[in-house]
């Protein structure tokens, strides 16, 4: 009995054991948490006084190839990409008096495309009331976005809907855009 309990559990390890030897690689996970985490921010510079909504692309590409070399891996290593979570602030320009400085006092909405125009993945979208929060989080909406980031480096592309009767007497304002990733990797 005791011999057969022995015998069934070197077997178990063995198998086991091949099972190992024969899976896939392993991957790692790149988050908010990692030491150099897979963040990138977008700065968008455009005219307050446009009617309607106002279409910008970002000034920059993202600068994940970087983060990805810092971590000791490249684009081509990517099995998944994802969006965590979207957040929009407001940068004033200098020298304005803290009550010109209120954040969003002329905004009503924004959607956030990664990509140069709205063919890219929407991958954030809201709605909000005029407030005096410095940033506002927005809720994802193409989490998925594995193609767009393995492709290559890109930007984003912003449409801000504007309130008619409050926009500012300023020639530019300037926000800027936090994508948080969750980027898997193939590990070696």
């Amino acid at each position: 009995m005791r011999s057969s309990f022995l015998l069934s559990t070197f077997v178990l390890a063995l198998l086991l054991a091949g099972c190992d030897a024969t899976s896939p690689q392993s991957t790692v996970i790149l988050n908010a948490n990692s030491p150099e985490s897979p963040t990138t921010e977008y700065t968008f510079s455009y005219d307050p006084s446009e009617s309607g909504a106002i279409t910008v692309q970002s000034q920059s590409d993202d600068n994940l190839t970087s983060t990805l070399e810092t971590n000791g891996f490249r684009r081509d290593d990517i099995t998944s990409a994802r969006v965590d979570s979207v957040k929009l602030e407001r940068l004033s320009p200098k020298g304005l008096s803290r009550a010109e400085r209120a954040v969003f006092d002329y905004l009503q909405g924004a959607t956030v495309y990664l990509g140069s125009n709205t063919d890219g993945p929407r991958i954030a979208e809201a709605s909000f009331q005029t407030t005096d929060e410095r940033e506002i989080s927005l809720p994802v909406q193409t989490a998925d976005v594995t193609g767009t980031v393995k492709s290559g480096p890109t930007r984003a592309f912003l449409r801000l809907d504007t309130a008619d009767e409050s926009r500012p007497d300023r020639n530019r304002d300037r926000v800027r855009v936090t994508v948080y990733f969750r980027i898997e990797v193939r590990s070696v």
